[in-house]
């Protein structure tokens, strides 16, 4: 897997360099459960994330676990760094 996201990662987007580490989390047979709340506390640090210019959070603990709410998560940290940069 990891391979894979680094060929891609070359053939797109030109990145040569390994990453300094990487992580594969494998959740078999379940789903994550999020806690009564979590919404809103995503929102609290998400409004928090202005203090920290250039820093973005993407990826299934925020919005939804399943793959289109981890693609809508991406295009959502990628559009907000277009606007920025």
């Amino acid at each position: 897997m990891v391979r894979t996201v680094k060929e891609e990662l070359h053939h797109y987007l030109g990145i040569e360099k390994d990453p300094a580490f990487t992580v594969v989390s494998r959740y078999p047979e379940t789903m994550p459960q999020y806690q009564v709340g979590h919404l809103s506390h995503v929102a609290s640090i998400r409004s928090q994330l202005v203090a920290f210019p250039g820093l973005y959070l993407a990826g299934n603990a925020y919005n939804g676990s399943e793959f289109p709410d981890c693609v809508k998560s991406a295009e959502f940290a990628a559009h907000s760094m277009h606007e920025i940069y």
